[in-house]
């Protein structure tokens, strides 16, 4: 067993990222790691009581929400525990099945000596404890008979200091309600939405427009900052092999997602909404596994 000391350990007890690049946490398919990914680092240092992603696919965020969920309940963060809803059933079993489960057989120290049998029934793919919390995994049809979430005893006896909405644009509105209720008796009330956004003006892109809609900018060398997401199509520039680069707004000299400290960050363009809700828009143009070109 790897030994760790009492300033890692402290660092680990505060922050999650930290925590999951200290112990090497294993995920599908490789061991966690900020690098490619330095745009995750804020999040998950962040302890906002809101958040918002609106995203493509594969950046990574359904983990580390993943993961700072785990992170919470296991340094008793989140005494409660954690609400996590799916759009359907169906995405609870895959989750649990072909993810949640491989993560904790695959990170024993960090993750499963903490998930413990406490009584018939919490050992399942809806319901986990996680030190002294509960991790519930449930599935929110897009109706008004919403799976698990209507007037069941299913959710009504679920009392939780976080919820997580993954692919809240699947979900109906009602759903949203219903789970704030199970904060309640909660002093932290965190609150997670990630989707793809699908329908300009709802789902994902609704809330996005009451946080403070940060995106990610690029510093070039003379000193000018790019966002790409905001200067498509024009920040994409052609190379003479045909590949592609995202381009300084000012100089057209190619500006990497990330070289070090200072190189880029997140920016909120309306910072007055910040004390309700942080918000990220995050694509493809920033990851370094896309070739900007193949995008436009």
């Amino acid at each position: 067993m790897v030994k760790y000391t009492p300033d890692e350990e402290e660092c680990a007890k505060w922050d999650a990222g930290f925590w999951a690049d200290m112990f090497q946490v294993r995920l599908q398919a490789s061991k966690f790691s900020f690098t490619g990914h330095e745009y995750q680092i804020e999040l998950m240092a962040s302890d906002v009581r809101r958040m918002c992603v609106m995203k493509a696919t594969q950046g990574g965020f359904t983990e580390i929400e993943v993961l700072c969920s785990l992170w919470g309940m296991i340094y008793g963060h989140l005494p409660q525990g954690v609400l996590y809803l799916f759009p359907t059933t169906d995405d609870v079993n895959e989750f649990s099945k072909s993810r949640f489960n491989p993560l904790i057989v695959a990170n024993r120290d960090a993750i499963g000596k903490y998930v413990k049998a406490s009584g018939k029934g919490t050992d399942t793919a809806s319901l986990k404890k996680i030190h002294d919390a509960f991790l519930y995994l449930r599935g929110a049809r897009l109706s008004q008979k919403i799976s698990d979430l209507n007037e069941s005893s299913k959710l009504k006896s679920i009392p939780v200091d976080r919820v997580v909405f993954d692919e809240v644009d699947h979900m109906d509105e009602s759903v949203i309600g219903k789970a704030r209720g199970r904060m309640g008796h909660s002093k932290v009330k965190q609150e997670r939405f990630l989707s793809n956004p699908l329908v300009p003006g709802e789902g994902i892109d609704k809330i996005f427009q009451t946080s403070d809609q940060r995106h990610w900018f690029r510093k070039c060398g003379c000193g000018e900052w790019t966002c790409a997401e905001l200067s498509f199509p024009d920040c994409v520039k052609i190379k003479s092999d045909g590949t592609g680069y995202i381009g300084c707004n000012k100089c057209g000299k190619e500006v990497p997602i990330w070289t070090g400290k200072g190189s880029a960050e997140w920016v909120p363009s309306t910072p007055v909404n910040s004390d309700f809700m942080h918000g990220y828009r995050w694509s493809q143009l920033t990851s370094s596994y896309n070739d900007p070109a193949e995008i436009l």
